[in-house]
């Protein structure tokens, strides 16, 4: 009995001792485990793409649009009509300009509708300007500093700047004529402005010079309004 007691006492301390390792050896791998998982490195977060550039439209280089800058009174009739449906005829958009909007009358007592004050004209949107003469030029243009700083900005912008009859004395106090080769209707006031501004004047009808467009009176108002086209067409 005693015998048999020491037997079982016997495997019973190996069973516990087999449980006990095998308790260990568990605990060892699940460590290991934990470690070799807490070892390995975390991957950076995915960064987000950046938006490609996207390329600005060019600024188109033509509007084909045409202003004609006209007096509001004592305009020369032929200068603006002649003009006017030669440019439209041609495929232009026209409009004209002067100190006001609404009925605008020659001196020959044709009317037009002005569709714009001259304070609207954006240099950015036409391809030329066209200063109609008459004696409305001097009443109300000369030396006007608003209508100076839209000479200047459209010839700054590479567009074609154009005068007819008085008119071309008005790009003369702008400045944009000096060196250059320009007519105009040959009175004293206009004679003496081309003299102040450095002008080469040609006393021709109708003068070009690179993008200025220059014509001396009603007669020339056919030929003046070519120029103009065929300044655009360069």
């Amino acid at each position: 009995m005693n015998y048999t007691r020491k037997i079982f006492t016997f495997l019973l301390i190996i069973l516990i001792m087999f449980s006990t390792a095998c308790t260990d050896n568990a605990d060892s791998v699940e460590m290991e485990v934990v470690e070799e998982v807490k070892s390995e490195p975390e991957e950076p977060p995915e960064q987000p793409k950046q938006a490609e550039p996207v390329e600005e439209p060019e600024e188109p280089t033509s509007t084909n649009v045409i202003v004609m800058i006209v007096a509001p009174e004592e305009f020369a009739d032929d200068e603006l009509f002649i003009p006017l449906e030669k440019f439209q005829s041609a495929g232009y958009d026209v409009f004209v300009a002067s100190t006001i909007k609404g009925e605008i009358k020659g001196f020959g007592g044709k009317t037009h509708t002005a569709d714009m004050a001259i304070s609207e004209i954006d240099p950015t949107k036409l391809d030329a300007i066209v200063i109609v003469g008459g004696g409305g030029v001097i009443d109300y243009f000369w030396n006007d500093p608003l209508l100076m700083e839209k000479i200047t900005a459209v010839s700054k912008a590479d567009k074609v700047v154009s005068a007819i009859c008085l008119s071309p004395a008005l790009l003369a106090q702008a400045g944009v004529l000096n060196g250059v080769k320009a007519t105009v209707c040959e009175v004293p006031d206009t004679m003496s402005e081309f003299d102040a501004g450095g002008v080469d004047y040609t006393n021709e009808s109708v003068t070009t010079d690179g993008k200025i467009v220059t014509g001396n009176g009603p007669e020339a108002s056919a030929d003046f309004a070519q120029a103009v086209l065929d300044a655009l067409n360069q």
